[in-house]
């Protein structure tokens, strides 16, 4: 504090104690508009997070409603649904399904990993449970596909989870 001490003697000893208490409001007014200056810095720092989170996640909606699509693109070339022979066309449809993947990777969309993985809740849902050799609780399937955007959950994962095989009676 930079506390200026009056000590005059010319001055009355009431007047020096006015002001040696008008020095220290003036003290006081500085700490608190240096105090505001911050909080106003803070305030316009978190706005701007803010703005910039908006931003980046404005497209959530959209990346939902195209994934959807996706699935059925995947579905459909899953090589259960496939016919021995290759059909031209498919194998197009299949492209433009790599490139809505490709597209959607280069705005921040990322697959939500369930292979070789152990089940984690916040990221895998587990949608049915099924007799396996595996570990118990172990992914042993995908169902659904889940993803993030950037580091935000869109979507979780639908699996199939482990049990311990079924004892024959």
């Amino acid at each position: 504090m930079n506390t200026r001490v009056r000590n005059d003697d010319s001055l009355p000893a009431e007047a020096q104690e006015l002001l040696q208490e008008k020095d220290k409001e003036i003290e006081e007014l500085k700490l608190e508009k240096l105090r505001l200056h911050a909080e106003f810095e803070n305030y316009r720092k978190r706005l701007n997070k803010k703005a910039d989170e908006k931003q980046k996640f404005a497209l959530q909606p959209l990346v939902l409603e195209i994934l959807d699509a996706v699935d059925d693109f995947e579905h459909a070339f899953h090589p259960d649904n496939l016919k021995a022979e290759k059909d031209v066309m498919l194998q197009g449809f299949f492209q433009i399904c790599l490139k809505i993947l490709a597209v959607l990777q280069n705005h921040g969309v990322a697959r939500i990993e369930t292979e070789n993985v152990a089940f984690d809740p916040h990221l895998h849902e587990a949608v049915l449970v099924e007799p396996s050799d595996m570990e118990v609780h172990a992914i042993v399937r995908t169902l659904r596909n889940g993803y993030l955007l950037h580091d935000r959950i869109v979507r979780v994962a639908q699996v199939a989870l482990a049990a311990p095989p079924a004892n024959p009676a």
